[in-house]
C-alpha cells in the first residue's frame, strides 16, 4: 500500500502515475478484504468454528472467491482510474491501460 501512495505522491509524477497510485490503493483494499473473507473461509476458521457455517456454504463462498477477486479488483483499479482522471483527460488513460490488458488480436491466444 506504501508503493501505491508512493508512486501517486512522487512530486514528478506524471497524471497517468497519479491516477495508476490511486487505482492500486483502492484495489489494495478490495483485495485485502476479499482476502479477509477468503481466510475466514479456511479450513477450521472462524466462519466453521465460530459461526458454525456448514461445509458446503463456506466452500461455496471460497470457490466464489476464487472468480471474483480477481474481476473485481481489476474492475476497481479501472473504476477508480476514470474517477481520479475525470472525463478530459479519460480517452489517453484508457488506451495506455487498456492496451497493456486487452490483446489486440483475439485469436492470437
Amino acid at each position: 500500500m506504501l508503493h501505491c501512495w508512493r508512486l501517486s505522491a512522487l512530486p514528478f509524477a506524471s497524471d497517468f502515475s497519479r491516477a495508476a497510485g490511486f487505482g492500486l490503493l483502492i484495489a489494495g483494499h478490495i483485495w485485502g478484504i476479499l482476502n479477509f473473507l477468503k481466510y475466514l473461509c479456511r479450513e477450521q476458521g472462524v466462519a466453521q468454528v465460530h459461526f458454525r457455517w456448514h461445509n458446503v456454504t463456506r466452500l461455496a463462498l471460497r470457490r466464489q472467491l476464487l472468480w471474483l477477486k480477481p474481476l473485481w479488483v481489476s474492475l476497481i483499479f479501472l473504476i477508480a482510474i476514470i474517477t481520479f482522471v475525470g472525463a478530459r483527460n479519460l480517452p489517453g488513460v484508457l488506451e495506455i491501460t487498456l492496451l497493456k490488458y486487452v490483446p489486440l488480436d483475439a485469436g492470437a491466444r
